[in-house]
């Protein structure tokens, strides 16, 4: 892992995302830069230096100071920064955090990132720090075609990266797409194309596995719709991190599952981890 940049909003209750930061970065023993927004503030505090130093004292105080390689204060469109930030100063993680109610959606300059930042873009709830314990790759496979090779790569050795725990576990799922129309109408059994398409995805996965030193402790391989597959498997498996993958292109079909990429993101409610496909 090398260079990180924490986001953090000094406003409301958010010191819970400077201590996971902590945790995070023990975990990786790697410094970050912590950049603070502060649009909100009038400028008679930004030119207050006692005031700036005490928004500074509290992030070294909740992340430590030997894991701060520098503190930002910046009045600024977040996404934009953020972005420009990234590309002139080859950042490899941006953490960042994120809370929302049973239903609400993710902020405009949440999305904006997801669409747009070229650097992996960790997303993480404004909850205590446990650890990842349990992490979901999820991946897209399609037999015969290898289109999403290199992603589906990427994303299994983040996730490998992440699951650093002798008692963690690393979970893998991989959907075999099935209609809507099909599933609504009861065509076909979902449990009928997982036993006619299984161990064809099964072999196509076992060439990841054969290439690489990955341990995987379960490999969930179900047919339905994507967002629903991966959804209900990191709910049935208590995740802590999901960890999808982006193909760098513009816009919601950026990310790895395509058009079904914003109601995978809503569905989810562990912390998620987007991988950007190497250039």
């Amino acid at each position: 892992m090398g260079s990180i940049l924490v986001v953090w909003n000094h406003s409301g209750h958010n010191l819970a995302v400077l201590e996971k930061a902590a945790g995070l970065l023990k975990m990786v023993d790697e410094q970050a830069v912590v950049v603070t927004f502060v649009n909100d503030l009038p400028d008679e505090a930004l030119q207050s230096s006692a005031q700036m130093s005490e928004l500074e004292s509290e992030v070294y105080r909740n992340l430590g100071r030997s894991f701060v390689s520098e503190c930002l204060f910046v009045r600024a469109d977040k996404a934009q920064w953020i972005e420009n930030y990234c590309d002139q100063n080859d950042v490899d993680l941006v953490l960042k955090p994120w809370d929302r109610n049973e239903g609400a959606f993710f902020t405009h300059t949440d999305w904006q990132l997801i669409r747009h930042l070229k650097t992996d873009l960790l997303l993480a709830k404004t909850n205590k720090w446990h650890g990842y314990k349990k992490i979901l790759a999820a991946t897209r496979l399609k037999p015969g075609v290898s289109k999403y090779e290199a992603l589906n790569r990427q994303v299994l050795l983040k996730a490998n990266y992440w699951d650093s725990g002798p008692s963690n576990e690393l979970h893998v799922v991989a959907c075999i797409p099935m209609n809507r129309a099909v599933l609504d109408f009861d065509i076909i059994e979902q449990i009928e194309v997982e036993q006619k398409h299984y161990d064809e995805y099964l072999h196509e996965f076992q060439k990841y596995l054969d290439e690489s030193s990955i341990r995987i402790d379960k490999l969930h391989i179900k047919a339905g719709i994507t967002e629903q597959v991966i959804s209900q498997v990191a709910v049935d498996e208590s995740i802590d991190l999901t960890v999808i993958g982006s193909r760098g292109k513009q816009g919601l079909g950026a990310v790895l599952l395509g058009n079904t990429a914003e109601r995978i993101l809503k569905n989810l409610r562990s912390d998620i981890l987007i991988v950007r496909k190497n250039p």
